[in-house]
């Protein structure tokens, strides 16, 4: 089976090549043809072919007309505007994104002071004492029943009501 394949491939690479050689051959006719056409111009005249002109192009600069000024005008304000939109929408979509990312890296260092710390700083409910015997207050937690803070009375504190009953 590879021997018939292998076979197969070769006639057609030498197929391809007969065709590239008589495509080949058939410009190389034009291209001789071409040079006996001018021969014979040449011989005709009994002149000697001192110039030839072909076409071809440059880039080259060309005035441009009102209308073409107006219209690039007007393409160019567009353009413009384009891109000023584009300039706010892409600061308005920066500040989104900033606005988001200051809001993880507050939280990130909140956490990260809690962690830090080992404590964290909430509204807990409390009882406050008020000792008339010794002119002190205390305020106790009632979460844990710490007393975290004592005090002498004030003046005002230290007035009680008098019942005249």
């Amino acid at each position: 089976m590879p021997a018939k394949k292998k076979t197969q491939e070769e006639k057609e690479a030498a197929a391809k090549q007969r065709i590239d050689d008589a495509a080949i051959h058939a410009e190389a006719e034009k291209i001789e043809a071409t040079a006996r056409e001018n021969q014979r111009k040449a011989d005709k005249k009994k002149e000697k072919v001192v110039a030839r002109t072909e076409k071809c192009s440059h880039m080259l600069r060309v005035p441009l007309t009102e209308a073409e000024i107006l219209d690039y005008a007007g393409k160019a304000a567009d353009a413009q505007q384009a891109i000023t939109v584009i300039a706010e929408e892409l600061q308005s979509i920066k500040d989104e994104f900033k606005s988001r990312s200051q809001a993880e890296i507050a939280a990130l260092q909140k956490f990260s002071s809690f962690v830090r710390e080992k404590y964290e700083v909430r509204d807990v409910e409390c009882e406050r004492l008020f000792d008339y015997a010794n002119a002190i207050v205390r305020t106790t937690r009632l979460d844990t029943g710490v007393t975290f803070k004592e005090r002498k009375m004030t003046d005002d504190e230290l007035q009680t009501e008098i019942d005249f009953e």
